[in-house]
């Protein structure tokens, strides 16, 4: 497989929520769309070095902010670590967060980070095609609309999936409205949405299907 195209860049930012979203004293619960592996070692590195015990909560993105709408009479989490840059500026227009500067923050660049919430981490979203398909290599995002990708592209959800999410806001940023027809477009071409991203991410790896979107090492097309 071969990653033919870059879109934009997506960020895992940490944040801290404010005192009205804030748990136990006696423990941080940390709701995180990153990887579990991840979040396990984050974990243990903490307790091993506050002795506080971290509870996890690891899911999409979609199903981590589905949480904390739902918990909002009832917060549970301490810290978010969201695989959406998006995301972290509608917290913060919420007021959910609290400012803390990280003593790292200053290897940080000014534009991957704010008051309340950090970049720990860019990743660059872009097509992934399956060179054994048979299909051209695609070249651009309309390429995929061709007769020759019909019912061969599939796309995470982006209520589910933080990377998919910033994959439409980005095209829609630098397209307008194009980018609607575009998705209109692919939907006629019998482009499927999937779940999360592992449901879009194995068509692809095992050669199932002929287009992908590639965001670090994830596909976002089949």
């Amino acid at each position: 497989m071969k990653t033919v195209m870059t879109v934009k860049k997506g960020a895992v930012l940490a944040m801290l929520l404010s005192a009205t979203m804030m748990s136990s004293a006696h423990a941080l619960t940390v709701y995180t769309a990153g990887p579990g592996s991840l979040a396990k070692s984050l974990a243990s590195g903490y307790e091993k070095k506050t002795g506080v015990k971290v509870n996890i909560f690891q899911a999409t993105t979609g199903k981590v902010m589905a949480r904390l709408d739902a918990e909002q009479a009832n917060p549970q989490a301490d810290v978010l670590i969201s695989a959406s840059w998006d995301t972290a500026e509608d917290l913060h227009q919420r007021g959910w967060l609290l400012p803390y500067e990280s003593a790292n923050a200053d290897k940080v660049p000014a534009n991957l980070k704010s008051a309340d919430y950090v970049a720990q981490g860019i990743s660059a979203l872009g097509i992934v095609w399956n060179s054994k398909s048979g299909t051209p290599e695609p070249k651009e995002w309309r390429d995929l609309t061709e007769a020759a990708f019909k019912d061969k592209v599939t796309t995470p959800d982006p209520a589910l999936s933080g990377a998919s999410l910033d994959l439409l806001i980005g095209l829609q940023n630098g397209m307008g409205d194009k980018a609607w027809a575009l998705f209109d477009d692919l939907k006629k071409n019998g482009m499927v949405v999937s779940g999360p991203n592992a449901q879009a991410v194995t068509p692809v790896m095992q050669g199932a299907e002929s287009g992908g979107v590639r965001r670090g090492g994830l596909c976002l097309l089949r």
